[in-house]
């Protein structure tokens, strides 16, 4: 009997570890991370909200303008909030809008996704999960039948203690930048060396979060091929948390009309920021912060192993707003 409860806390355990094929990076809330990333289960909801406006620029041969702003909004809904197997539900939205005289630029790009998550079955000391999901990326929202993509995961975790575990994947994402027509295996070790220290070795996510006190929170998250995001915070009061931001990413859209017959276009950013972070009540979080975009570009093709340059971007300030809640 006593057995049989420690296999269903180490299940419970490895359930709430987080961050083990997808990454930390709060924009992916409708794959892997759905299930993986950490979820108490008393909480019901974890969302957030950002606009980002970047200076005035240009494209870097042509010397044309070229301006950007972002917004995007991610999070996740617990339909049965204490239950820890309960299904999530999650959802994704990126805008981007162009404002650029430069030719053959869409105006807006657009990305947005919905998915749901659950564990669906226990033997002995594998636990198996799954999650699905539907997305829509393009210049226009719904207007180009090709812009539709699926998602799905099946992951079988290992255990090996409440605070150990070895995952196994095999995950779809027809937006993917790399590859996204195939479904790519994935495995993790996830460990839990002590409560402030947290890390994942694997392919395609190596990653860590290490607290070493109560007011100091790291994070660094490298996904291959192409994607690396690292935070540190130092929370200076109870309520107001200074920050620092290392952020890579590549976004891809589905297109009509592109040069050469190419099926998408790829957008490039890196991004460096400091900030402060207000917290007026407990679960609900406002941001500022203010940064540097560098080695913009879009690109055209079928995924990220070869494309063609469309325009490289200047690099430019920036800064953002956003909002985080958590209940």
């Amino acid at each position: 009997m006593n057995a049989h409860r420690r296999r269903n806390r180490s299940a419970a355990a490895v359930l709430a570890l987080g961050l083990t094929l997808a990454g930390s990076s709060a924009r992916a809330q409708t794959g892997p991370t759905l299930l993986l990333k950490p979820f108490p289960k008393e909480q019901a909801i974890d969302g957030r909200a950002d606009a980002l406006f970047l200076d005035q620029g240009h494209t870097k041969k042509t010397d044309e303008d070229f301006r950007l702003s972002m917004f995007e909004s991610q999070g996740r809904w617990r339909v049965l909030p204490g239950n820890l197997i309960s299904p999530r539900i999650g959802w994704d939205f990126t805008f981007i809008d162009v404002d650029t005289p430069a030719a053959g630029f869409p105006d807006q790009l657009v990305d947005q996704s919905v998915g749901v998550a659950m564990p669906i079955a226990k033997f002995g000391d594998w636990i198996v999960g799954a999650s699905v999901g539907l997305g829509y990326a393009g210049d226009h929202p719904f207007s180009d039948g090709d812009a539709w993509y699926g998602k799905g995961t099946l992951s079988v975790f290992k255990l090996f203690s409440d605070t150990e575990a070895l995952v196994f994947a095999i995950d779809y994402d027809g937006n993917r930048t790399f590859l996204p027509d195939v479904p790519l295996p994935g495995i993790a070790y996830t460990r839990r060396v002590a409560h402030d220290f947290y890390f994942v070795v694997g392919a395609p996510v190596t990653s860590l979060e290490w607290r070493p006190d109560d007011r100091v929170r790291v994070e660094v998250v490298y996904t291959i091929p192409d994607t690396f995001d690292a935070s540190i915070g130092y929370r200076v009061v109870r309520a107001l948390t200074v920050f620092g931001n290392l952020e890579s990413r590549r976004e891809a859209f589905f297109l009509n009309d592109l040069p050469g017959n190419r099926d998408r276009l790829f957008f490039q950013q890196r991004r460096a920021e400091v900030g402060l972070r207000w917290e007026p009540r407990k679960g609900v979080m406002f941001n500022v912060a203010g940064g540097y975009a560098f080695d913009q570009e879009f690109s055209t093709g079928f995924d990220s192993r070869r494309t063609d340059l469309v325009a490289d971007l200047s690099d430019e300030p920036y800064v953002r707003f956003g909002v985080d809640i958590r209940f």
